[in-house]
């Protein structure tokens, strides 16, 4: 059968339902196809005229999708840039695409506020209500109370198979709003229970009177909301989907929290998360605008000029490139950031992706490997990670990070962990952090490696009187400044760890955790001490050739 292309303006066209439905049929796969359908009005520019879904509305698409199938559903987290089109998109798109196609009868839709919902759902009402193309498919809305409750019932043909296959034909559709400060706590319906969470920009800016994310007792307050009331409609993945959109306006608003959270297998809810920014690979040659339509890179260049005259460059990096720092105000940048690839023995420094051809290979035998351990003895979801740092000192002043392990951890998990360091990688010594905890712990590994006649020693770690800030930023400042530390390509700790050396600012540690960062401080002082070069290269001297008293070792 050939089928007739699906045209912007559709919606003029004399179709019988039949025609419709088998034009719907192919919008299965597609939200971006619904919307063109349905929606065309919304897809135009100033002037009127038709403008094309950028690439990533199409991954969006797929990921919204794939977010409440039924075979492996999931939680979303998506960051966008400010001006996307992301309200429009869960709001109207997504919601009535999942409507028609999914099996989800009871979807709730929860913003910053009662205020800030509200024109969405009033939006969605008009639609439902007067959009020619959906009154032909024989949609029908009823108001479950009063019209300012925000509360309608949808009637709606029913287009998933498993329903087709029962003979059923239509199906009933409730859609709530709220405020996250209004939102019922355990929200139910007779026997019905929400399966569809769609929460939009749930955080706000200064407006007026009103404070916003700038201020912590606000951030706060939301934090407490999300977590209060979100957690009593449930995490089963198989029963409820929460999908959630916003905006990064500040480095310590809910959704950076959960942003970092996104990898914690113990975090409740449990996000799939991505990140986008408006301009993709910004500050390299390759550098290009997501959305050129919407805004050019010369464009985007002009906006963070005028914003660094004004003293606002954050807010760009924040609302337009999706960072919680901007660069200006971090100590170490991305900039300073090495890489190294490991195969079994050898360790080569790289440059980009590829291996840098004017390094030579370095052998694990030609140096030291030590560790240090950063405790923290509980498994609260919101407590400290215990870290354990793994490094590689090449006797020539560089620290390679060959591994970063962290999580909440009972001293029973922890003794665990470092055994499996210990065979892992043989380390030549081990650095604990001399706390409570922390005695009992290198009374465990003397006593393990007493007969290791390879192992140098345990080392207790102190902060020697300095503020723990101090002491991060003053041992890892100076060795990324010269280009002496790299990161393991690909690793799996480079995401939470570069997050937060990136929040080591000139006012302080902004990132959630310091926990990484903290230990592998710890590990840039161990190296000094064990920097010991084994090479073969007898014309290499390095002023560091001998060990000496670390002035953390007791």
């Amino acid at each position: 059968m050939n089928r007739k292309p699906i045209s912007s303006d559709l919606v003029n066209t004399n179709l019988d339902k039949k025609e419709l439905y088998e034009f719907l049929v192919r919008c299965y796969e597609s939200i971006i196809l619904l919307s063109d359908l349905l929606f065309p009005h919304y897809k135009t520019d100033g002037n009127g005229r038709n403008t094309p879904s950028p690439p990533f509305h199409y991954e969006l698409d797929s990921l919204l999708r794939g977010a409440i199938s039924k075979q492996t559903p999931y939680n979303l987290l998506a960051i966008l840039p400010r001006g996307t089109g992301k309200s429009t998109i869960i709001g109207l798109f997504f919601l009535v695409w999942a409507m028609l196609f999914s099996n989800k009868r009871f979807i709730v839709m929860v913003g910053e506020s009662k205020d800030s919902i509200k024109e969405h759902f009033q939006t969605l009402v008009h639609e439902l209500k007067n959009n020619p193309t959906l009154k032909l498919l024989g949609i029908e809305v009823d108001y479950s109370g009063p019209v300012q409750e925000m509360a309608i019932n949808v009637k709606t043909p029913a287009f998933d198979k498993d329903l087709l296959a029962l003979g059923e034909t239509e199906k009933i559709v409730k859609i709530r709003a709220y405020g996250i400060d209004t939102l019922p706590r355990g929200l139910k319906i007779g026997n019905s229970r929400p399966d569809l969470l769609l929460i939009d920009d749930l955080e706000r800016q200064k407006s007026g009177h009103k404070s916003g994310v700038e201020s912590a007792e606000y951030r706060a307050e939301i934090k407490k909301a999300f977590y209060a009331k979100i957690t009593k409609l449930g995490f089963n993945a198989e029963t409820l989907q929460i999908i959630m959109l916003g905006t990064i306006m500040h480095n310590d608003q809910l959704l950076v929290d959960l942003l970092k959270n996104a990898e914690d297998p113990d975090a409740r809810p449990r996000f799939k998360a991505i990140r986008m920014s408006m301009i993709q690979d910004f500050g390299l040659p390759t550098a290009k605008s997501i959305w050129p339509e919407k805004m050019t890179l010369a464009q985007f260049e002009q906006e963070l000029a005028t914003a660094k005259k004004n003293g606002t460059e954050s807010i760009i990096y924040n609302e337009l490139l999706s960072l919680p720092y901007a660069p200006n105000d971090t100590a170490i940048s991305p900039n300073d950031f090495r890489y190294f690839k490991r195969a079994g023995g050898m360790l080569m420094k790289i440059d980009g992706e590829l291996v840098d051809p004017t390094e030579e290979p370095i052998k694990l035998s030609q140096g030291s490997i030590v560790v240090a351990v950063d405790l923290a003895f509980t498994t609260k979801m919101t407590a400290d990670y215990t870290a354990i740092a793994v490094g590689f000192t090449d006797g020539r002043d560089n620290l390679f990070i060959l591994d970063i392990l962290y999580g909440r951890w009972t001293p029973e998990e922890i003794s665990k962990q470092l055994d499996s360091v210990l065979v892992k990688y043989k380390p030549d010594a081990i650095g604990v952090e001399k706390n409570r905890g922390g005695e009992p712990m290198i009374w465990i590994l003397e006593r393990e490696l007493a007969n290791n006649k390879n192992f140098r020693g345990i080392v207790r770690l102190a902060d020697k009187g300095m503020k723990k800030e101090d002491r991060i930023l003053n041992k890892l400042l100076i060795p990324y400044k010269a280009g002496r530390v790299f990161h393991l390509h690909g690793a799996s700790y480079l995401s939470e760890y570069e997050d937060e050396v990136r929040g080591i600012t000139k006012h302080g540690i902004k990132s959630k955790h310091d926990d990484l960062v903290d230990a592998v401080s710890y590990l840039t002082e161990m190296s000094v001490s064990f920097n010991v070069y084994r090479g073969e290269d007898e014309d290499y001297k390095p002023s560091n050739n001998k060990q000496f008293k670390s002035p953390y070792v007791f």
